[in-house]
């Protein structure tokens, strides 16, 4: 897994990613990352907040997710927490047989190609 991060108006904070990576890990067990984007920047009147953002790719879905709060890290658990959500309702609908709507698109734009060049 690659990750990125972008500190905007923030020093970079060694303990942070730390914290951060060790929650991608374990986010990575549902489901495998490729490529993981974080984004912390002080936000708010006066800089009083912090947000967290995240872009995660994966094999078939790309996810993200954005969170305030008044601590960093707090920031970071919650936009994780989120993204936990959508992992979980993405392998429920993979489970229950809900298919993928640009994977499905791409099938039948292919099928009919096919069914074109089988016409001719």
């Amino acid at each position: 897994m690659i990750i990125i991060f972008i500190h905007r108006g923030l020093r970079p904070d060694s303990e942070l990613e730390e914290h951060a990576c060790e929650r991608l890990e374990r986010l990575a067990e549902l489901m495998p990352i490729e490529v993981a984007e974080f984004t912390l920047e002080r936000s708010g009147p006066g800089g009083a907040l912090f947000t967290a953002r995240i872009h995660l790719a994966t094999a078939g879905h790309d996810y993200s997710a954005e969170s305030q709060d008044h601590t960093k890290v707090e920031a970071i658990d919650q936009v994780l927490a989120k993204l936990s959500i959508q992992f979980h309702q993405s392998s429920r609908d993979l489970s229950s047989g809900r298919s993928n709507p640009r994977a499905a698109k791409a099938t039948a734009s292919s099928l009919n190609q096919s069914l074109l060049f089988a016409a001719t």
